[in-house]
């Protein structure tokens, strides 16, 4: 379960804060203004995610993965095999 909460945390707390700002501007404020509010924070939790998501690299074969160990970047090695 821990796994589960932590991989979609984002999701959780994005459709938490969304719901939060779309209930009280609806409650206090005007309808419209709401809305006008919820698609703001949308697409600024839309740029942030994008922003902020790590690029996948495949990597294949032996010499690309050296350039990138000698690089002098931290580098996650994930080795699969369909055996």
């Amino acid at each position: 379960m821990y796994l589960f909460i932590n991989q979609y945390s984002f999701i959780f707390l994005s459709t938490l804060i969304l719901s939060i700002i779309g209930f009280f501007t609806w409650r206090f404020l005007d309808p419209k203004l709401s809305l006008v509010s919820i698609v703001v924070m949308l697409s600024l939790l839309g740029s942030f995610y994008f922003t902020a998501r790590g690029s996948v690299n495949q990597v294949e074969n032996i010499s690309e993965l050296k350039i990138l160990l000698s690089s002098g970047k931290p580098v996650v090695v994930q080795i699969f095999s369909d055996y």
